[in-house]
């Protein structure tokens, strides 16, 4: 799966607005499935950038329950630069 920086941002974006935490299907939207942004979660968390709470997955791999608790002093940097400049 190719990354979608795009999406990166909604998702700090979201995080960063939030007042509790968030589960991925809240931020899967009509543009994204449910498993390009779990995907990208993942990704995120595995980088610092996040902070994931669950993370529950099917037999087959499929997420059943993915929870971000917040946003790490990482994600905040990229964050900051993400209102800086645009990614393509």
């Amino acid at each position: 799966m190719k990354h979608d920086l795009d999406l990166v941002r909604s998702i700090l974006i979201y995080v960063e607005n939030a007042e509790c935490e968030v589960d991925a299907d809240d931020m899967a939207a009509e543009r994204w499935p449910i498993e390009t942004v779990a995907y990208h979660v993942r990704l995120m968390e595995h980088h610092g950038l996040l902070d994931v709470s669950q993370d529950a997955r099917d037999m087959s791999g499929n997420t059943i329950e993915l929870t971000v608790a917040g946003i790490t002093w990482d994600g905040q940097e990229v964050y900051l630069q993400c209102g800086y400049m645009k990614f393509r």
